[in-house]
């Protein structure tokens, strides 16, 4: 986020409210619970903020529908070969 990123090349803009409380899922990246390693992990399902994010830059990306459910969203990811929460995260911070 401190990078020169000039705003005319952004497409989205996140905005987070308060850190994970936890030590274990504290990563400093807006949304990323540092818990979740995988797409099958059951945090992903609670993870409201992570996953919606998630949801939407597949929605945007593979025109998958809004009230598509969390195991077919587990299955398309693995189906399209996504990268682990992690590296998904990070990659997203050098966009």
């Amino acid at each position: 986020a401190l990078k020169a990123n000039p705003p005319g090349a952004w497409r989205v803009v996140v905005f987070g409210q308060n850190p994970y409380p936890r030590l274990e899922s504290a990563t400093g990246i807006a949304m990323f619970d540092n818990k979740i390693d995988s797409w099958e992990s059951k945090a992903f399902g609670k993870a409201v903020s992570m996953r919606c994010i998630v949801k939407a830059a597949a929605m945007h990306r593979h025109g998958v529908p809004v009230d598509m459910p969390i195991a077919d969203l587990r299955r398309s990811l693995k189906t399209w070969k996504t990268v682990s929460p992690p590296q998904w995260f990070q990659a997203m911070l050098h966009q």
